[in-house]
């Protein structure tokens, strides 16, 4: 439209990580939430991670129309001896690509779900290497197609234009 201002793709470069292997994986999306108040929830223990892993769960399957996914568990987080140990306060689902597995597909593919503390002025790209280094792609990640690639796209503008 004349007179709308147009986002400048070049100012936005690509963000990817290398694995330990030295595989490159694209970020296509990378979706930060707080988990919950570490402060009301400190004492929770067991029952509120899994309450917490569970909601993720839902939420990024109702996300990605069946892409393949790969649960990372947080580690509890006891910062002083004597507190209570927690979850990290941040959930991450980062949707990720890279070169196929098989020389008949596309790319490969995965989503990841995983849990970390956030760190102010860290970058993207310095938590995602940190939290994913050493994820083992050809264990988790599934190849797609020209044809699931198709029918994952019509399958996507069915839902969101009616």
């Amino acid at each position: 439209m004349p007179g709308q201002p147009t986002m400048d793709l070049s100012a936005y470069p690509d963000l990817s990580i290398e694995l330990d292997d030295g595989r490159r994986l694209k970020v296509h999306t990378f979706i930060w939430e707080p988990c919950y108040s570490e402060t009301m929830e400190v004492g929770a223990g067991a029952d509120r991670r899994e309450v917490e892993i569970e909601r993720k769960r839902l939420q990024t399957e109702m996300l990605i129309a069946h892409r393949p996914v790969h649960y990372i568990l947080p580690e509890y987080v006891d910062e002083f001896q004597n507190y209570p140990p927690r979850i990290p306060n941040s959930a991450v689902t980062v949707f990720l690509s890279s070169p196929p597995l098989s020389a008949s597909a596309l790319f490969s593919e995965l989503v990841i779900v995983f849990f970390m503390d956030f760190v102010e002025g860290a970058s993207m790209e310095s938590m995602l290497k940190r939290e994913l280094h050493d994820l083992d792609w050809e264990n988790y990640a599934e190849d797609v197609t020209e044809k699931a690639n198709q029918l994952w796209k019509e399958a996507w503008l069915v839902r969101t234009v009616h």
